[in-house]
């Protein structure tokens, strides 16, 4: 769900992503004032929103606040915190991963290379798991 969003809120599918990306960040914002986690936010207001406009016009969340039933809402979100087991790679595996790049005989710029190279596979990754909790709440909100 990280990225950039142009949201058209009078079509039904993309008001309901607005509204989830408003339930995720004050679930986010709970965690963090629950656990006493670092706000990395912005503003220092635990919201997970960047450059938030409605109709054009920057904006920010009040308590209480609903979407309108049209206009253009865009932002960028971030996640600012990550649930344990979401990581795409185990600690395990990273620890393995680590342990046989830093015995390896092969030159230092090549395994300065590798880790670029996994670090974008497990980006992907990352996206691709992104995308899929969109769809997949894309398609059951089309099915109502």
């Amino acid at each position: 769900m990280n990225g950039h969003y142009k949201l058209d809120l009078s079509k039904s599918l993309e008001r309901k992503i607005a509204e989830e990306l408003y339930l995720n960040n004050q679930r986010i914002a709970k965690i963090i004032d629950k656990n006493k986690l670092f706000d990395m936010s912005k503003t220092g207001n635990k919201s997970c929103f960047r450059n938030e406009t409605l109709h054009f016009l920057p904006m920010q969340f009040i308590p209480g606040f609903t979407f309108p039933k049209d206009g253009v809402f865009e932002c960028d979100f971030t996640y600012l915190y990550q649930s344990r087991g979401q990581s795409p790679i185990s600690e395990q595996q990273f620890g393995i991963l680590y342990q046989k790049l830093q015995s390896s005989t092969v030159p230092l710029q090549l395994r300065l290379h590798v880790l670029i190279f996994l670090s974008y596979i497990l980006l992907i990754f990352s996206y691709l798991r992104q995308y899929r909790n969109t769809y997949g709440l894309l398609r059951s909100s089309s099915r109502k």
